[in-house]
Formats: structure tokens, sequence, C-alpha cells
């Protein structure tokens, strides 16, 4: 997770986080990751601080963003956080727009980026 201002990144979270249950096969198709890789890492409640500090009172831009949140929301219900108030914006209708190719292509940010002639490193 990235805070940035301009072009400058501000702030940044970059951590596995362990999720206290088992992770589903479809989650570690799309994701990449095992059980074994997050066994051993904080869970969500060590690291909320990061990010609480991180989300407060700002934008949050990704890719099927509402996934993301969702995600994050349900997180700080069992920490029992209040959630902050964020706005976001949700790179997915743009691809769609911007892509002819079938929606596959669009749902994955990697695939968009290489379909866009964009290279990334990392993940």
């Amino acid at each position: 997770m990235l805070q940035m201002r301009g072009n400058d990144i501000v702030g940044h979270v970059d951590a596995l986080v362990n999720p206290q249950r088992s992770l589903k096969f479809g989650a570690m198709q799309v994701n990449g990751m095992t059980s074994e890789m997050v066994a051993e890492q904080p869970t969500f409640a060590e690291v909320l601080p990061e990010v609480q500090g991180l989300l407060e009172g700002t934008v949050v831009v990704g890719h099927n963003v509402r996934f993301d949140l969702n995600f994050l929301q349900a997180e700080y219900v069992i920490a029992g956080v209040p959630f902050p108030s964020v706005s976001a914006l949700d790179t997915l209708p743009v691809a769609r727009k911007r892509t002819t190719s079938p929606p596959i292509a669009w749902s994955r940010l990697l695939t968009v980026w290489a379909l866009w002639g964009t290279s990334f490193t990392g993940r």
C-alpha cells in the first residue's frame, strides 16, 4: 500500500498478513500467495496502525478497488476499529473503456498493463 502526494511516495506499508485461516485455492491462483507464505506473518491487527495512518482522509486508488476495500473493512471490524472515511477511485472501469479485448483481459491489472505495453517488476 502506497501513499502518494503528486509523484512522490510519502508513506507505505509492504507486508504479507496472516489471515488466521486457510487460504482458498481460487485466491491463491489470483494473488500467487500460499498458506505457507503467510503462516509466520503478522496479523492484520498488528499492521493496522500503519494502515490506519495511510488511509485517513485519502483517496484509495485500485483496480476493482471495492474488492480491496471490502477486505479492509472486514479486517477493521474483526479488530474492533472503525473504518476511516475514504474516497475511492477504481481503475477497472477505465480499463473496460480503453481495452477492446475480452473481459478476462481487463479484469487483471497485470494483464491490462501488458496489453498497454507497460512493464512491472515485483508484486
